[in-house]
């Protein structure tokens, strides 16, 4: 025994052999732990933000990686790991997203989701059991993605359980968000748009700076993040205030150049809050808060700010202004969400699958007709319309959960207004965006969250537990390896439409072939109806008896789709069907977003004018938008059919009521005239509405109650001719004296210029020469004549 204790007592006992033989490995274990770790948070958003797939493929391999060697060094090191209410809801995020993927039988996803079963009845010939998402390969996608999102926090946060490592977290959140907006200010300035100087991005936005992200949302996002994440390391460290606050400023004035809406009202409720929590903080540590710093921050974001907002000036500007155009076209983020409530109702249990909310949604939405909307932009409805309510709830139940803990955090841990603060400013931003789908968004958005959630693991906290890593957790990362895999072999649906156009629209290549390539992408995505679309187009061109079986998937997917209509009615009228034929040329007017094109083919099959009534929505707009186009093509009578049409379900209608009033005085129809300008008077006390009340009178040939009218009117540029025009009628009527008294207050009120002075000269000549004063009448004559050069 005491042989023993002399051996210990010198390090030569096995027992410290085998700790010193240990200490190599796991020191190497969490060398290359760390590494990854801080190298996945820069590169993720330095790289495009992890967008493209090769990208985000290494990012994932990386993560899982990183957490194979997390569990070997906690389980060479005799460790457990941390087990905190963030992890564990992206576990539950994983596991839903994982079971959405799982097979089930007929009957039973009948059971579950009657929606989705009746979407793989519409389009499938045959099928037996199905996943409950509409499109597997997206969610392979997803999970891949959520899994890595999961791997990166678990190694965050346990290598967060120092404080001194938690700041090194920090500051290379804020770090990494200072060199993106860098970048970006220094693309501005250089005047390119393309990021760092050589990737061109395939889609333009209005922003001024977006730094390494095609998205400036997703940017002004980052800088969400970052912002308070600067702010408070100045706030705390007075070695760092100088950089700090620097970076603040830097952040601040490249945020507003995003030009993002969201990002102005983040940078504006992040930097408060962090500036309030800090003051709380200090008050619950008796800490005495620095006042002449306070002013230096709050002079340095004001300035930063107001720099940014005198060079965007230009740019808020048309964006403020194309506001109320998106209003009125139910164009808003906010119109997009309430068209993605009847998801929630139609997949309440299940949810339509990560991925898959383009595909539902076309079959709700008139919105998704016109444009593309592979997110809903507000991340608390996606994670409903994705999941389901039950995961939501649960997901809720975790966030407020973790919320209650994290503020809990501001006792003891120096940093955490700023990481608290940057965590709510991005939930601020995630209410109109997705950036957090992201990964150079998520990665550091993770890491502060890792900030939060960090302790040291012998520390007694609530609501955080510690595992063991045993043998049977080592497939995690393995699964996770394994899911990328599936997820980048697996083509999207985009990948697989653009391969099925490409075959569909090359003639050299057989129609059996076009089915079958559209078959197989079919079957991985049973809800893309631009498959089914782009095969009917093919199929129609050449008259093959499968056209509208088709045609009619692609439509029943996406309803609003109008190409799709168009074609139908193509097929239908060559058919013979003219009916059905119309009725598709309806559907495609009213979903068109360019209705004239549509109009025009329209015309040309069924050119009568019952025809194009019945081809026409019967509502104000699109029947106003007939008779206009009828007008533009010279048929005067028609047009006036389609307007009587229109007063049939809108009889108070103004635009309908004048034009009526403008084809009556076109064709010089007095008694229709004087009909339709009586009920538009009544509906319309317009100045424009008064100038065809005085051409009315003027057509019917009665002169004072045209000067009553013209009475009743300012006088501005657009009566002037209405001036003369009346003097002229008076004139002819005998009244000479009233018609000179109203070319001289013409004269008088408008200066007119040599042309118009002309017009007025042209009138005095016909009231001289009425009045038998030849002589004056031909030297107005020749006035009018002079000033016009004739």
């Amino acid at each position: 025994m005491a042989h023993e204790r002399e051996a210990e007592a010198a390090g030569t006992s096995p027992s410290r052999k085998r700790a010193r033989s240990r200490r190599g490995p796991i020191s190497l274990l969490r060398a290359g732990t760390s590494s990854i770790l801080f190298s996945t948070l820069i590169c993720a958003p330095l790289a495009i933000g992890g967008v493209h797939e090769g990208v985000r493929l290494a990012l994932f391999v990386a993560c899982a990686v990183g957490l194979f060697l997390l569990l070997a060094e906690r389980r060479a090191a005799h460790k457990p790991f941390p087990v905190t209410v963030p992890l564990l809801a992206l576990g539950v995020a994983v596991a839903a997203t994982a079971l959405h993927l799982v097979p089930l039988p007929r009957g039973l996803l009948a059971l579950l989701s009657p929606q989705a079963a009746a979407t793989l009845d519409a389009t499938l010939d045959s099928w037996r059991a199905h996943a409950i998402t509409l499109d597997p390969p997206a969610t392979w996608h997803e999970l891949a993605k959520l899994g890595a999102y999961l791997a990166f926090f678990a190694v965050a946060s346990t290598y967060a359980s120092r404080t001194y490592r938690r700041r090194r977290l920090i500051v290379a959140v804020a770090g990494v968000t200072t060199l993106v907006a860098v970048i970006g200010l220094l693309q501005a300035v250089a005047g390119t748009n393309k990021i760092l100087f050589f990737y061109t991005p395939e889609q333009e936005w209005a922003a001024l700076v977006r730094g390494t992200f095609v998205n400036p949302n997703h940017f002004g996002a980052l800088m969400c993040l970052g912002a308070p994440c600067a702010l408070v390391v100045g706030l705390r460290e007075r070695r760092s205030r100088a950089w700090a606050f620097a970076a603040t400023a830097v952040i601040n004035v490249a945020g507003v150049l995003s030009l993002s809406r969201g990002a102005l009202v983040g940078l504006v409720v992040g930097q408060a809050l962090a500036f309030l929590l800090d003051r709380r903080q200090a008050k619950m540590r008796a800490v005495r808060p620095s006042r002449g710093t306070a002013w230096a921050l709050g002079l340095a974001v004001v300035c930063g700010v107001g720099a940014a907002l005198a060079v965007a000036g230009e740019k808020v500007g048309p964006q403020i202004e194309a506001l109320p155009g998106q209003i009125a076209r139910n164009e808003t983020k906010a119109d997009v969400w309430a068209a993605a409530l009847p998801l929630v109702a139609n997949y309440p249990i299940t949810g339509v699958g990560r991925g898959a909310f383009e595909q539902a949604f076309t079959r709700v939405s008139e919105l998704a007709g016109r444009h593309r909307y592979p997110w809903i932009e507000n991340i608390y409805l996606q994670t409903v319309v994705d999941w389901g309510v039950p995961i939501a709830l649960v997901l809720c139940a975790l966030a407020a959960w973790g919320l209650r803990l994290a503020v809990r955090r501001l006792a003891n841990e120096p940093l955490a207004p700023g990481a608290l603060a940057g965590l709510a400013a991005l939930a601020v931003h995630e209410a109109v965006d997705f950036a957090i789908e992201i990964p150079g968004v998520a990665f550091p958005a993770l890491a502060v969250l890792a900030v939060v959630f960090g302790h040291r693991l012998t520390d007694d906290v609530r609501g955080r537990h510690r595992a063991h890593a045993r043998k049977v957790s080592f497939v995690v990362p393995v699964a996770l390896l394994g899911a990328s895999t599936i997820a980048f072999a697996r083509p999207l649906a985009d990948e697989d439409g653009a391969r099925v156009r490409a075959i569909a629209r090359d003639f050299g290549q057989p129609v059996e072939r076009v089915l079958t390539t559209a078959r197989a992408a079919a079957s991985r995505h049973p809800a893309s109806y631009f498959i089914f679309a782009v095969t009917a187009e093919r199929l129609a061109t050449e008259g093959h008896p499968e056209t509208m079986r088709w045609l009619n998937r692609a439509i029943f997917l996406n309803p609003s789709y109008a190409p799709a209509h168009i074609l139908a009615a193509r097929v239908l009228a060559r058919t013979g069907r003219k009916s059905q034929a119309l009725l598709e040329y309806r559907l495609a007017l009213r979903y068109a977003f360019y209705k004239r094109p549509v109009l025009e083919e329209i015309a040309r099959i069924y050119p009568g004018i019952e025809d194009l009534v019945s081809a026409t929505p019967h509502d104000a707009r699109h029947l106003a938008m007939l008779g206009k186009w009828l007008r533009s093509k010279r048929r005067m009578a028609d047009a006036d059919r389609a307007y009587r049409e229109l007063l049939s379900i809108a009889p108070t209608d103004v635009t309908a009521l004048r034009s009526l009033v403008q084809l009556a005085l076109q064709r010089r129809d007095a008694a229709a005239a004087r009909r339709w300008v009586a009920r538009l008077r009544e509906q319309d006390r317009s100045p424009a509405a008064g100038r065809l009340e005085v051409r009315v009178h003027l057509l019917s040939g009665d002169a004072s109650a045209a000067v009553r009218a013209l009475d009743g009117l300012d006088h501005t540029a657009e009566t002037f001719a209405l001036e003369i025009d009346v003097a002229t009628a008076l004139a002819r009527s005998g009244n000479l004296d009233q018609a000179r008294r109203l070319l001289d207050r013409a004269t008088q009120l408008y200066q007119p210029g040599p042309k118009d002075l002309a017009r007025i000269h042209l009138a005095r000549a016909e009231i001289e020469a009425r009045a038998g004063n030849p002589h004056q009448a031909n030297w107005e004559r020749q006035t009018a004549r002079r000033l016009t050069g004739q």
